[in-house]
């Protein structure tokens, strides 16, 4: 390009390069150089810039040496290949005639658009619309390039740019061997959870880490490092250093052998000045452990547990050990670094192939030594999608003195964003398990379900809770129903205490983690220091807090953000329902299914026990409900390990009290029902029972133990500690020792019932069952035992005489011993299964009442809608009327809202006029379309809800046009109406009268109207008034594309419509009557909208008089009401009504003070879409409260000008001119036209 310049002798207008200079950025540097030179009198921009384009583009750095050449390997390789590299190497910029200036995208990102489709519940696609960002970078190949150096400029020039998009999924799909996958999760996890530093020391044995960190130096440039140091030792103080002077813990990555021994210094100045530190320490496999193999020490806990916070011996990565667990202690170990202040050792081992080589097993020649990993089975697990997707770390951990705090507005702000949340108590530790503290406890867990709106399924182990009102009872048995197992679905578990007793729900748990990767799994408990608390590996944040303290802060936070947070109400809660009507019904499931057990035995004998376990929990529940002796007050229970937990899990419920009760009757009621379960179930043995649960009654509380026969065996001398003759006591002390008052249940079935249960039980004698798992217990007899103690011995073999000596026992204060004999343990399976049987059976009549054929308006199914006819008494009954004036109601109101309007139409009216309004579905007396419990049920099993993707063409239950069919054929059908006159539609009755216009002038699926104009309902001579409703998008409205302001109507009005059914599904949690409060406030926030003018100041009377219907209507029908708020949402249904209109025949009326629609009628009746516009003075949008009179005249005068009786006319489009007068509107009346109403 030297021709478009200068060529001059003058330095100052001579062409010249310019000096080198290095441009510093965060990850690399520029070597830079400047050409500068004049342009000739004859050179053209234009001309300059495309020969400089020419020969400058592309540039070595971005492709190479030779331009040419990649030029022709780029059209060679990545055309064929459909490869698009979006803007990356081309020139942005511009060329103008005076200047230009470009750049070279040696950076970009391409964003590509696509619809990441999934099948819904219903089996329906929904289109999800979703965003690929593809980030480019590369080098130049020149003289001297590596591919290891290429790499690396090239992960360099990636870094900054990729550091602001989310991170690609991490699948580990691509990993070849179990070590690859395992060491990349793991070292993934460690960065997430803050550890960058990484000091690695040569071997062979740590080398899938060495690689992984290396790996993710690459992927995290900038942000990870690692350092390569040769003396272990030198690299312990090193890390310690780094941790010092940060904070936080740096990373040690060692081989085996005596390589970790010189980690022993630092280890010991880390814990002696609590300095965080991780210790990641590569070791041999157990094979190779103890038998002479080479490098091969004994790593394990090789640093004292006086100075390592916590140890944990890793086996080998392979897929029968999930990702899971390495995510899990990679987490938990920087957890306990950080919170213990000191070092932690990860002393992982590793097989060979140690470099990521598929294929044969290094120094392994047996047949079959090849490498075998399933990487899907290896990453199957709950929380892998979360984590894999989020970026985020696996678990966020919170505990005391650190951040316990913020932990309360995190997981207040997962409450509020949930719709599916439900609570979960297990052990709730309380810190002095005594009746006042455990009362407290009780109150502030139920007092928080209230607000935050969730129900709870309670463990056994949260003792007096299972009284409450939240609690969903016989939870057990509703979770192993198959359609609410599979419609539960939680996006919200908040667990209070750990460990759980149920299989179902922690399996509910598992699945709903597994399932949904939104969904959170929030653990709050009493942690002791290296305490985890998930065994499936679920928990998504752990809180280590007193759970009564952190309840009472976070109820506190929720209340503090008002009514909108305190009303929001799980979908879920309408399984309470369920709960409460299965625990009517277990007391005779259980006795039915028992004496039905019975009654199959062949050969009976007198002596024969026809006592069953489970109504062993029965009557502990009868007479624990029954008895509120102050005696009583703050008993305990203690459950052994084995069959009696898991049926005081299953049954172990109070009775129900009546539903109108209050909370405060039924705690009072209940209060012998026992505050605190205990069950020692750390280790959950059987051994020390009697002593602990002795122990338990130390204190003088009335206590019950239900235990084993094989259990009370194996601590039958515990007994002695209830005697009265222990020699370290005085004469009075022994007297008050005497009165400890424990009564111990001896559940009697001959051997260990339990392991029936399992599986081996289906082999018998097959291998030794009976012997050596069934443990026969006959021979031994309970009541020589009670006599050897001095103990007071009582003996029941049936249900009736079991109650009688459980309820005389614990009154008489005193420690007894109760010998339950139950029938043959062989048929305890039996009992259990027909049990649930049972219970599904009884809970699937309920579900099923949920999900039958319910009369479904869309599919044209008939109503009969109630009507009201307004008649003049002075007329006689024979006269003819041969028109009819349909009126239609609004949203909330009902037939009776024309009432006033009526009357009047009927003295001004001749007498031919038949005037009748009607009832819509889902108002006042119209028949049920869904029964409340049927609407929520069907949500809380996901059968129905207002879904965030809701589709803009659905059309459900309660759109706009399957109201009005159903209201012309309810009056074809039932009311022999044939045709309608005039129809007069107020709000939302407005709508369906134009929709009701459409579908009969158009046959649009109706049933009833025929082709035959003279046989339809409505004709084009039927006259239509409509006060202040929405005629749909007019002209000048853009309504060729649904507009933002359709999406957030529909928004708004679905998130109106989950308020109304939250309130409802509230009533489950507090006393009936209770939402009326919140019922009155929305409906005054609703009708103190602009719209209606100040309709409480002008007329307050009429106000609170409306107020009061509108709550009453709300009370009895809103989860009905709510529908058709959400189905009627304006953008969800026809926007064109207005076309079907006849002008001549159609008239509007609007209040003065209604600024939208006064707005519209005037604009409408300009353009000549309407007959005429009438304005009413000193009204807002409750025409028919303010101003029914002058309604009746305006009605009146349309419907007697005998003018407009045989004129037809045409609709008419809105023209340009017309269309302007919007323009003339002030901005704020304008923004009037966004909501509108019913």
């Amino acid at each position: 390009s030297q021709e478009f310049f200068v060529e001059s002798c003058d330095d100052e207008n001579k062409s010249h390069t310019g000096r080198f200079f290095v441009r510093r950025l965060r990850h690399l540097q520029h070597i830079c150089q400047t050409f500068e030179g004049r342009l000739s009198k004859n050179a053209n921009i234009i001309d300059v810039s495309r020969s400089l384009l020419q020969n400058l583009h592309p540039t070595p750095a971005v492709c190479g040496d030779s331009p040419i050449d990649a030029l022709d390997f780029i059209r060679q390789f990545e055309t064929k290949a459909s490869f698009d590299r979006g803007y990356y190497t081309g020139p942005i910029g511009y060329i103008g005639t005076d200047s230009t200036d470009i750049f070279v995208a040696i950076r970009s990102a391409l964003i590509t658009n696509y619809n990441n489709d999934f099948v819904d519940e219903k089996n329906v696609v929904v289109k999800r619309p979703q965003s690929k960002v593809s980030i480019f970078a590369g080098a130049g190949i020149v003289k001297g390039s590596t591919v290891q150096g290429e790499w690396t400029e090239t992960s360099h020039k990636l870094g900054v740019m990729s550091s602001i998009f989310p991170p690609s999924p991490v699948t580990l799909q691509i990993a070849s061997i179990p070590n690859v996958a395992w060491s990349t999760a793991f070292i993934e996890e460690l960065v997430r959870c803050g550890v960058t530093q990484f000091y690695i020391c040569p071997g062979s044995r740590n080398t899938p880490l060495t690689a992984a960190i290396y790996k993710s130096t690459r992927s995290n440039t900038g942000v990870v490092r690692a350092i390569s140091v040769h003396d272990e030792r030198g690299a312990g103080f090193r890390a310690l250093g780094y941790s010092r002077q940060n904070g936080r813990p740096a990373a040690i990555v060692t081989s085996s052998g005596t390589a970790v021994a010189n980690l022993y210094p630092s280890v010991v100045e880390s814990s002696s000045d609590g300095v965080p530190l991780l210790v990641i320490t590569a070791d041999r496999p157990y094979e190779n452990r103890d038998n002479g193999s080479n490098q091969s020490v004994d790593q394990v806990k090789i640093f004292s547990s006086t100075y390592v916070r916590w140890f944990r011996d890793i086996p080998p990565p392979s897929d029968d050990v999930p990702v899971s667990l390495a995510l899990s202690d990679a987490n938990h170990a920087v957890t306990l670094a950080n919170q213990l202040a000191g070092p932690v050792h990860l002393n992982v081992q590793f097989r060979e192939n140690l470099a990521p080589d598929q294929g044969p097993i290094r120094n392994d020649n047996r047949i079959g030594s090849v490498t075998k990993f399933h990487t899907l089975r290896f990453t199957d697990v709950p929380g892998f999608a979360r984590w894999s997707q989020s970026g985020s770390r696996w678990q966020r951990a919170f505990y005391p003195g650190k951040n316990v705090n913020h932990s309360i507005i995190e997981v207040a702000e997962l409450i509020l964003q949930s719709r599916r949340g439900i609570i979960v108590a297990g052990n709730l530790r309380l810190s002095n398990n005594d009746a006042n503290e455990a009362d407290s406890l009780t109150s502030i867990i139920s007092h928080f379900a209230t607000v935050a709106g969730m129900p709870i399924l309670a463990g056994v182990q949260s003792g007096a809770l299972r009284r409450e009102r939240p609690v969903i009872p016989f939870a057990e048995h509703l979770l192993k129903h198959p359609s609410i197992s599979k419609g539960l679905r939680p996006d919200f578990i908040l667990q209070l205490g750990s460990p759980l007793i149920s299989t179902e729900i922690s399996k509910m748990i598992t699945n709903a983690v597994m399932h949904n990767v939104q969904t959170s799994h929030v653990l709050v408990q009493r942690l002791y220091p290296y305490e985890r608390a998930d065994p499936e590996f679920t928990v998504t944040h752990r809180v280590s807090s007193n759970i009564g303290d952190f309840l009472k802060s976070l109820t506190s936070y929720i209340e503090s953000l008002g009514q909108q947070a305190t009303m929001k109400c799980s979908e879920l809660t309408p399984l309470l329902h369920l709960g409460r009507e299965l625990q009517k019904e277990m007391p005779s499931i259980i006795e039915e299914t028992s004496r039905a057990v019975n009654s199959q035995t062949v050969e009976k004998t007198p002596n024969d026990s026809i006592l069953t376990e489970p109504e062993i929990m029965s009557a502990i529940s009868d007479v624990l409900s029954e008895l509120s002796s102050e005696k009583l007050r703050g008993g305990s229970l203690f459950l052994s390990n084995s069959m009696p937990v898991r049926d005081g899990e299953f049954f172990l419920y109070p009775r129900q009290v009546t539903e109108n009760d209050q909370t405060a009757h039924m705690q009072t009621s209940l209060s012998g029902f026992p505050l605190s379960v205990n069950v020692n179930r750390g280790a959950s043995g059987i051994d020390g029972i009697i002593s602990t649960a002795i122990g338990c009654g130390d204190t003088f509380t009335p206590t019950t133990l239900v235990c084993g026969d094989v259990s009370a065996l194996h601590d039958l001398n515990g007994l002695y500690g209830l005697t009265s003759d222990l020699p370290s006591l005085s004469n009075a002390q022994s007297k008050l020792h005497s009165r400890v008052p424990l009564t111990t249940i001896i559940v009697n079935n001959g051997g260990g019932a339990i392991f029936s249960f399992l599986p081996i039980a289906k082999h018998g004698q097959d291998v030794g069952f009976e012997e050596f798992w069934g443990t026969p217990t006959k021979s031994i007899s309970f009541r020589k035992g009670a006599d050897a103690f001095g103990l007071p011995y009582r003996y029941a073999s049936s249900f009736e005489s079991f109650r009688e000596a459980y309820r005389s026992s614990l009154l008489s204060g005193r420690p007894e011993i109760i010998e339950a004999r139950v029938i043959d343990r062989s048929k305890n399976v039996d009992i259990h299964q027909r049990i649930t049987s049972t219970a599904i059976q009884f809970v699937t009549k309920l579900v099923s009442e949920t999900s039958s054929d319910e009369c479904d308006l869309s599919l044209n199914t008939r109503i009969n809608l109630p009507i009201k006819r307004y008649t003049n008494e002075n007329i006689s009954k024979g006269s003819n009327r041969s028109k009819t004036l349909l009126l239609i109601h609004g949203w909330m109101g009902d037939k009776s809202e024309w009432d006033l309007v009526g009357a009047e139409l009927v003295k001004n009216l001749p007498h031919e006029w038949d005037i009748i309004s009607i009832d819509l579905p889902g108002h006042g007396e119209a028949p049920y379309i869904l029964s409340p419990i049927q609407q929520m049920m069907r949500t809380a099993l996901s059968l129905n809800s207002f879904h965030e993707n809701a589709d803009f063409c659905s059309s459900g239950k309660f759109s706009i046009d399957a109201m009005a069919k159903a209201v012309c054929n309810s009056l074809q059908n039932d009311y022999g109406i044939k045709s309608l006159d005039a129809i007069a539609g107020y709000s939302l009755g407005g709508r369906i009268a134009l929709a009701m216009n459409r579908l009969c002038l158009t046959n649009t699926d109706m049933n009833a109207p025929q082709q035959d104009n003279d046989n339809k309902l409505i004709t084009k001579q039927t006259r239509l008034i409509l006060l202040g409703a929405n005629p749909g998008k007019l002209p000048f409205d853009d309504h060729t594309v649904k507009t933002e302001s359709d999406n957030q109507r529909v928004r708004k009005d679905r998130l109106l419509a989950q308020s109304l059914l939250s309130s409802l599904y509230k009533t489950y949690l507090i006393p009936i009557g209770s939402d009326l409060s919140y019922l009155s406030k929305f409906v005054a926030k609703w009708y103190g909208n602009n719209l209606w003018g100040d309709l409480q100041e002008r007329y307050p009377h009429k106000f609170k008089n409306m107020i009061n219907r509108r709550i009453m209507s709300l009370s009895e029908r809103r989860h009905e009401i709510a529908s058709v708020l959400y189905e009627c949402s304006p953008p969800l249904n026809p926007i064109d009504d207005w076309k079907k209109v006849t002008p001549a025949k159609t008239l509007y009326i609007a209040g003065s003070l209604d600024k939208k629609y006064s707005f519209i009628g005037r604009l409408w009746e300009k353009s000549g879409g309407v007959n005429k516009y009438v304005e009413i003075n000193d009204a807002g949008h409750a025409l028919l409260v303010e101003q029914p009179r002058e309604i009746s005249s305006a009605l009146v005068g349309f419907l007697k000008d005998a003018r407009i009786a045989n004129t037809l006319g045409t609709s008419k489009e809105i023209s340009d001119e017309d269309a302007n007068v919007v323009n003339d509107v002030k901005t704020d009346d304008k923004e009037k036209l966004d909501p509108a109403p019913r």
